[in-house]
This record gives structure tokens, C-alpha cells and sequence, in this order.
């Protein structure tokens, strides 16, 4: 099931901190596949068919990214995850508001599939009030935005770049799509340009999330995206 194979990722894994704290809780790295069958996205896929915890292991079966365990209640990944760069991952990274009413995940993987190869999206939702939070974003200490915005990241840092050239609406600055690397967002606390709504850079709200969501993962290196993301 590429769902289940897209949580354990590369590019999810260590964006989600749910995840990460259930594989924490086992040294063999074993997540309970009755975990797994509450998502949201995989209830949908199963449909009520039988038992979700059945039917989940006979998909990853044959999977060759995951390894189903002998009692067939439980996976993992069959590879330990890459470490990651800090600095690379923030240039390939983009935060983009102002987006097209009900952009879904799918819709949204499209519209930025149009300028390079898309490795991840995250949909995240404004919060409750203008107060903002500012978030840890790959261990940089990053502000994103107080609107319902995408946290993309791309393949390669040139990709990213030309999405924010080729997709940030220039002839609308209210309320055209708009976009910036988060290695430039990084840049807030140094006097980054006012945005429209009187923010420096991108602020965001604390919200909450579509579905599971990602937090923290102190130490780890890892990317760290705001818990309003799905």
C-alpha cells in the first residue's frame, strides 16, 4: 500500500513526530499496524473491508520498502533513514500561502509538480487568532504563515527556486499565491520584508491539524514541521 510505504518515506519519517515516537517506543523499530489503521487516509483506502489490521498486512506483504512482522501485526522499514542536511533541505524547501481554495493534497502535489520534482507537500491550517508562533522547520527557527499555506519540498534546491520564480503571483500581492524558500524565510530575525499583513516573512498561528499531525523531534536533525500539518 503506497500510503503506508509514503508514512514511512525518506521525505515523511522524520517529519512526523507521532510516527517517530511510536517507533521509539520498540528498538526494532516496529510500529503496531492497529496505530497505522486509524489514520485517516488509510481508513478511507481500507474502506471497512474485514479486519484493517488483516488487510493491512496482507498489502505490505510484498512490499519492498516495509517488512511485515511474523505475528503480522506490526512494520517497519526495511532500511535505516538517511541523515539529513540541515541547510540543503531548507534550500529545497518552499512555504507558499495564499493558496486555491480547497487545494488538496493531490491538487496540490500538480500545481507544484509544474515546476520540478515534488518530494513532499504539506497542507497546513491558519490558527485560532493573530497571535503567531514561530515554528522549528529543519532545526532552523523559521516563521511560515498565519494563512492556510504548504510547506513543499522538492527534490532539488533548483527546483524549488524555480517554483517561487514561476508559481508566486507578482501581479497580485493581496492575495496571488506567493512563495519563498524556507532557507529565505530563515532570514526573519534579520530583517526580512514586511508582508501584507504586517508580518516579517511568514507567520503562522497555532491550529490544528487535517489529520495526524507533525511536531518536533528535538536533537534529531530531522525536518520539523508545525503540528497544524497534515
Amino acid at each position: 500500500m503506497r500510503q503506508v510505504e509514503f508514512y514511512f518515506s525518506d521525505e515523511n519519517l522524520p517529519t512526523d513526530a507521532f510516527l517517530m515516537k511510536q517507533l521509539s517506543r520498540s528498538p526494532e523499530g516496529w510500529v503496531p499496524l492497529k496505530v497505522l489503521a486509524k489514520f485517516n487516509r488509510v481508513k478511507a483506502l481500507l474502506g471497512g473491508r474485514g479486519s484493517a489490521v488483516t488487510v493491512l498486512a496482507a498489502a505490505l506483504a510484498t512490499s519492498e520498502a516495509l517488512e511485515v512482522s511474523p505475528e503480522r501485526a506490526r512494520v517497519r522499514r526495511r532500511a535505516p533513514l538517511p541523515k539529513v542536511a540541515p541547510r540543503a533541505a531548507l534550500e529545497r524547501t518552499i512555504i507558499a500561502d495564499n493558496l486555491p481554495d480547497q487545494l488538496s493534497i493531490e491538487a496540490a502535489m500538480e500545481l507544484f509538480g509544474r515546476a520540478g520534482k515534488v518530494a513532499m507537500v504539506r497542507i497546513c491550517q491558519p490558527g485560532g487568532g493573530p497571535k503567531t508562533t514561530a515554528q522549528l522547520v529543519y532545526g532552523a527557527d523559521i516563521a511560515v504563515s498565519n494563512q492556510r499555506h504548504a510547506l513543499v519540498e522538492f527534490e532539488s534546491s533548483e527546483d524549488a527556486a524555480r517554483a517561487v520564480a514561476d508559481l508566486t503571483d507578482t501581479s497580485n500581492w493581496r492575495s496571488g499565491l506567493r512563495a519563498v524558500t524556507a532557507s529565505i524565510a530563515n532570514g526573519h530575525k534579520r530583517g526580512a520584508p514586511r508582508m501584507p499583513d504586517g508580518s516579517r516573512g511568514f507567520t503562522m498561528g497555532r491550529g490544528a491539524a487535517l489529520a495526524h499531525g507533525a511536531a518536533a523531534s528535538p536533537g534529531s536533525g530531522a525536518p520539523v514541521l508545525p503540528a497544524a500539518c497534515a
